[in-house]
């Protein structure tokens, strides 16, 4: 991760009512994806977002929970180093192109 690149943890964000979600959410940008809340139990919400470390804490406030669910800057380092730095098409053989062929799978 670069050094001027903010740490960016996955939460679970547990809100007691739906009008504590929407007041966090109304308040805060959070990166929540495209999810929506799921119910818990009664009129407990979930939702899950990416915050800055930093942030962390400071979202905590009455009928709202944020558990750490894992760090998402150091998963997305880990993912990168799995993807390759080569040109797999410099070799010059072209690249594929078409909707190609289903091979048959020979059975014993």
């Amino acid at each position: 991760m670069p050094k001027s690149a903010q740490q960016i943890m996955r939460v679970l964000i547990t809100a007691r009512c739906k009008q504590d979600l929407t007041r966090l959410l109304q308040t805060e940008h959070l990166d929540i994806g495209c999810a929506g809340p799921t119910s818990v139990k009664g009129e407990e919400l979930r939702i899950e977002a990416y915050v800055a470390a930093k942030d962390v804490e400071r979202l905590q406030r009455d009928g709202v929970t944020i558990e750490v669910v894992g760090d998402a800057s150091a998963a997305a380092a880990a993912r990168q180093k799995e993807v390759g730095r080569g040109n797999r098409f410099a070799s010059g053989r072209g690249y594929p192109q078409g909707m190609g062929r289903k091979l048959r799978e020979e059975r014993p």
